[in-house]
């Protein structure tokens, strides 16, 4: 344990022009406050002068990377012994942000170290995990975006992986506010959605499923096609975040109303995956939405509710959607299937296959409502017959077959 007159000395040592005097002062200040850690009354041990904070935040642009990375434990344990409570989390926070700010949050890298970079955003995780009051912890939300917003397309995958469960974190704590620069974080998640690392997207997708779940709703209109590209994806966890994110969209978004018919596809899209992992995750998430959206809508279905429209042959494999999600798809199926028709056209062969399978699920889904769409819809199915590849041209099959089924049921109800 350092003495009072030990610790100021080694506080006054960390300005001297010696690296290596200084580096042995950080040592010696970061072993006495790790050895104070097991201590479990703080009375044993000397509580370090109130200036520390800020002789460590100096070390941040010392040319020795040692000496930052000891500055930056330094404060790390400190966080860990003495930010117990709010008041001191507030002193803190008012130091370090600035400082990670200048860091960390230019267009340029400032800090050289991958790790120190890393260690960095841990302690910026550390400190709004324990810090309970997002209201206060929003008085610093320019500097955490400013942070996050450079962070989250560092060159570092561990640093990026890390900033986007920060954000995802930090959107939850400050939701009463996060809406105010959400925007700003948009596009870095949306460019970090595409990393070479599979967890890194994963991640991202969750950030971003945050981001606009807490924040502004309207970004979701620059989201959707950005994720509807990750179910081209060779991982299944990363479809499988997409789904979870949509699916969490679809049934807490606030203005999901205004949205349905952009989430509407790429939820359904989950049923036609192979892995079978997916297509139960989308089952559930689908039916949830249909019961919720039945649920808010109990006054306008309350006829179909009571006086339900049962098939009296239904084909065996496949399982009707309950009445919300009959009614969404019904609603939204006008704005649906254009987009639907376009990308049967498409010149790229994995998007004409996700096409067709989607449109023998919306079959499967809108019941009788396709044929209010018929002719444009049976134009297109023509074209998509004598399509190239052979999967594109079986889906319609299906698809064809599948409406002659449905037909015959509600002619013969």
């Amino acid at each position: 344990m350092l003495t009072e007159s030990e610790m100021n000395r080694n506080i006054v040592l960390l300005a001297d022009p010696n690296k290596i005097t200084r580096q042995k002062a950080l040592q010696n200040l970061c072993n006495d406050l790790k050895s104070s850690l097991s201590i479990n009354d703080n009375n044993d041990h000397l509580h370090p002068p109130s200036n520390i904070i800020e002789s460590m935040l100096k070390i941040f642009s010392d040319p020795a990377e040692k000496n930052r990375d000891l500055a930056l434990t330094y404060i790390s344990m400190y966080v860990t012994k003495y930010c117990t409570d709010e008041n001191n989390i507030d002193k803190i926070l008012t130091l370090l942000m600035p400082a990670f700010v200048q860091r960390l949050g230019t267009n340029d890298i400032i800090e050289p170290s991958e790790e120190i970079r890393l260690n960095s955003i841990s302690l910026l995780s550390e400190l709004c995990r324990i810090y309970t009051n997002g209201n206060k912890l929003a008085l610093y939300l320019n500097e955490w975006i400013t942070i996050l917003k450079r962070t989250i397309i560092d060159p570092y995958p561990e640093v990026r992986k890390l900033s986007c469960e920060l954000t995802s974190k930090l959107s939850f704590k400050c939701h009463e506010k996060f809406h105010l620069m959400s925007e700003n974080l948009i596009k870095p998640i949306i460019e970090t959605m595409k990393h070479q690392h599979a967890k890194v997207r994963v991640e991202a997708i969750n950030a971003l499923g945050n981001v606009i779940r807490y924040g502004n709703n309207k970004s979701i209109e620059d989201s959707i096609s950005p994720l509807a590209q990750r179910f081209f994806d060779h991982t299944s966890t990363v479809r499988l975040a997409v789904i979870n994110v949509v699916g969490i969209w679809m049934l807490e978004l606030r203005d999901r109303y205004s949205y349905f018919h952009m989430m509407l596809p790429l939820l359904l899209t989950g049923y036609t995956d192979e892995i079978e992992e997916i297509r139960e995750t989308t089952d559930s998430l689908w039916w949830d939405v249909g019961l919720k959206y039945e649920k808010e809508n109990e006054e306008d279905l309350k006829d179909q509710i009571n006086f339900p429209n049962i098939p009296k042959k239904y084909p065996p494999t496949l399982t009707r959607p309950n009445l919300g999600c009959r009614e969404l798809v019904k609603r939204n199926l006008i704005r649906i299937l254009p987009a639907v028709r376009n990308d049967l056209t498409d010149w790229v062969v994995a998007g004409r296959i996700k096409a067709s399978q989607l449109l023998v699920i919306l079959t499967w889904q809108a019941e009788e409502t396709i044929t209010q769409h018929l002719e444009d819809t049976l134009q297109v199915c023509s074209k998509a017959l004598v399509d190239d590849e052979s999967i594109v041209s079986e889906q319609v099959k299906i698809k064809l077959n599948l409406k002659k089924k449905k037909n015959f049921i509600f002619l013969n109800k």
